[in-house]
């Protein structure tokens, strides 16, 4: 999967273990009956997932770099 995403200028796709079930029975049906919208489902779920967690780290770099104090 990752030479088709590099081959096909596709953002890379990270499957999370929440993910993994639903992704492993969606694979199942889209290479038995040809339906993808599950797989596309999934790999939209676990896109999201990894956003949220990039601006995550983004947001923690910028307060360690400008020195922000948080107050707990």
């Amino acid at each position: 999967m990752l030479k088709q995403c590099v081959e096909n200028d596709v953002d890379l796709i990270l499957i999370d273990d929440q993910y993994s079930k639903e992704y492993k029975k969606a694979l199942y049906i889209a290479q038995s009956k040809k339906d993808y919208s599950m797989l596309n489902n999934v790999f939209k779920k676990c896109q999201y997932l990894l956003k949220k967690l990039k601006l995550l780290k983004e947001t923690i770099e910028y307060i360690y770099q400008n020195q922000i104090e948080i107050n707990k």
